[in-house]
């Protein structure tokens, strides 16, 4: 038995090693016969010499694509290595497309070494061209009429797999003359020339070199780049190293860093450097149209995942002020806008000398209602410069959504004093309103006239203001003829030149000396009721120690005209003034002043403002003011 069981096993054992060693005869037999097959396939190739296959590849790519497409030649050549020559690659659009055609190429010749073409067809292994030149592209991008992606094929959904894993081994390969026509749902096209570009490494092992030549949005760009290598470019298990450096003119833009999938720029991870001299280039290629901003340089890291891009604790220079900022872009899905929030701190912003890019009164009033980016902003200033503006301490929160700006707020110190706006402006049919709530406290009145240029005023003291008005129109010059609101200014101390006084009084003094010196105010008061470009003065009251000056009138901004009539209260007056009232009309810059005939319409006195028409708060404001009709006596 023993014995036996010794054979057995003895005999068992022989069979693993029989059955082991016919596995492995038969790995090797097949492989040999795998290339004595490929051998003789590759010999009758070269004996059949260059043969034209475009009919039986049209065919085979139109029944993948779901798509008709054409081929006018394409030649293989099998040699040292396989050349392929193809001419007229036409792939037609998707039915509702707004060209018959999505795809245009008029020559492709590619070379390939016969190993690595071999090595293609097995998995995992990404085509190696030797050399590869392209010319005449012309490409569509964009939905077609039942809302679905041109260069989607057979209804596919869009793989979501990294691409960078197959795409080909480019040893030296060039492009020429491409047009790419992107056209989003707004219907505007944006458009991408090449001129030309090219990708050169010596070997998989090292680095690629990639250089284009084109233009986007009409604007001349250029990209001189230094990637790593196609080996690690194929390895989708880590992040991809590169150096790009676009310019544009003197405007150059350089990101260092790595991307997990960087033929869609995703994953991004690295610092970027903006250089712009002047903004042209960059509002170009945004598509807005030229424009010459201040020297701007931004630097930071950056990085993107999904639709989602960070830009954050970014520095750089504003006209050589120094800012630093955050930035985030969330990529809007279909038919949904970017979404930009920015926080940024400025030093200085200096803003002298910029051109208007149209009248101000013609500027639009409308917001876009189908923007291509929704804003939401912060951005503060320690300085602020402009011509004559000075101001400090500004900060600005605004929001751009579809059809709507709104300024909540700004806030800043001009002239002495506080300032805050808030503003909110909407579409409505085909026109806009804007609201607008203001305010100024503490303002120094001297400095007040050099804001507004209008030259040294009579008068020294700190100046209040408030004003609540509604403007409506598409421009705005429409808005400074549809409005409707209150403006009111006052004072609660201060001074005002003496001769001021006398003149509005009429003082025979005048007439035998020149005054000097100031009167003290104790309140001023006044109250514009603004309606349809037209200003009603009611009242504007000075009460000083020389005496009370009210008057009434109104400004009529749509001629800028003023008629206005002076008078002074004679209780209130000296013994040589006469109180005779005052007309002051005529043009706002050069009016003239003749004796006027008071009447219980025309009697400065007498105005008021309907209560009615104030705003409650500045209602309340005004009762409470010491000038005011009812008891500023």
């Amino acid at each position: 038995m023993a014995s036996s069981r010794h054979i057995i096993r003895s005999i068992s054992a022989r069979g693993d090693r029989i059955r082991t060693l016919t596995f492995r005869q038969i790995a090797r037999y097949g492989f040999a016969l795998i290339g004595v097959s490929v051998a003789l396939a590759i010999a009758a190739l070269l004996l059949a010499g260059p043969f034209d296959i475009a009919p039986i590849v049209a065919r085979h790519a139109a029944l993948s694509l779901g798509r008709p497409v054409t081929i006018a030649a394409m030649r293989v050549h099998f040699g040292a290595a396989v050349r392929v020559e193809l001419r007229g690659l036409v792939i037609d659009n998707r039915p509702g497309g707004s060209q018959p055609r999505m795809l245009e190429v008029a020559e492709i010749d590619a070379e390939i070494a016969p190993w690595p073409l071999i090595l293609w067809a097995l998995p995992r292994h990404a085509l190696m061209i030797r050399h590869l030149d392209i010319k005449g592209v012309r490409l569509l991008l964009e939905h077609t009429a039942d809302d679905q992606p041109n260069w989607h094929f057979n209804r596919s959904v869009p793989s979501h797999a990294n691409p960078r894993s197959d795409f080909p081994t480019l040893l030296d390969a060039s492009i020429h003359d491409v047009e790419i026509d992107l056209r989003p749902s707004s219907g505007h096209v944006l458009r991408m020339l090449l001129g030309y570009a090219s990708i050169a490494s010596s070997g998989v092992t090292q680095p690629i070199a990639l250089t284009a030549s084109g233009a986007y949005n009409t604007t001349p760009l250029q990209l001189a780049a230094t990637l790593r290598s196609f080996d690690e470019l194929h390895d989708a298990a880590l992040p991809f190293g590169m150096n790009l450096h676009f310019s544009s003119g003197d405007t150059t833009l350089e990101f260092v860093g790595t991307m997990t999938d960087p033929l869609n720029a995703d994953g991004a991870d690295g610092r970027v450097a903006l250089d712009a001299p002047t903004w042209n280039r960059l509002l170009g290629i945004a598509g807005i149209g030229a424009w010459t901003g201040p020297p701007l340089t931004l630097s930071g890291p950056v990085n993107r995942l999904g639709d989602l891009w960070r830009l954050t604790g970014a520095s750089g220079t504003l006209r050589g002020h120094e800012f630093q900022a955050d930035f985030q872009l969330r990529e809007g899905a279909r038919r949904a806008p970017d979404e930009l929030t920015l926080n940024a701190a400025f030093s200085t912003v200096d803003l002298t000398g910029l051109p208007m890019s149209q009248q101000p009164g013609e500027m639009t009033l409308r917001i876009d209602a189908d923007p291509g980016t929704l804003l939401d902003a912060d951005v503060t200033a320690k300085h602020l410069v402009r011509g004559a503006l000075r101001a400090d301490d500004v900060e600005l929160k605004v929001k751009l959504a579809p059809g709507s700006l709104v300024i909540a707020p700004l806030t800043l110190r001009v002239a002495g004093g506080k300032a805050r706006i808030d503003a909110t402006l909407r579409n409505t049919g085909t026109s806009a309103t804007m609201q607008v709530d203001a305010a100024l406290t503490s303002a120094d009145a001297g400095q007040i006239a050099g804001v507004l240029g209008t030259g040294p005023l009579p008068l020294t003291g700190a100046v209040d203001a408030r004003a609540q008005v509604n403007f409506g129109g598409n421009t705005v010059t429409d808005a400074g003829r549809s409005n409707r609101g209150v403006v009111i200014v006052s004072m609660h101390s201060g001074a005002i030149e003496r001769k001021i006084m006398e003149g509005a009084s009429t003082d025979l003094r005048l007439l035998f000396r020149s005054s000097a010196g100031s009167a003290q105010i104790h309140c001023l008061l006044g109250i514009l009721d603004l309606r349809d470009g037209v200003g009603r003065v009611a009242p504007l009251r000075i009460k000083t120690s020389e005496g009370t000056i009210a008057g009434a009138g109104t400004f009529d901004l749509r001629d800028n005209t003023i008629d206005v009539i002076v008078a002074s209260e004679s209780a209130s007056t000296g013994l040589f003034a006469l109180d005779l009232p005052m007309r002051i009309a005529g043009a706002i810059l050069d009016p003239h002043v003749s004796p006027a005939a008071l009447s219980a319409g025309n009697d400065p006195a007498k105005a008021s403002v309907d209560p009615r028409d104030m705003p409650a708060a500045l209602l309340a404001l005004v009762r409470g003011d010491r000038c005011f009709l009812a008891g500023g006596r």
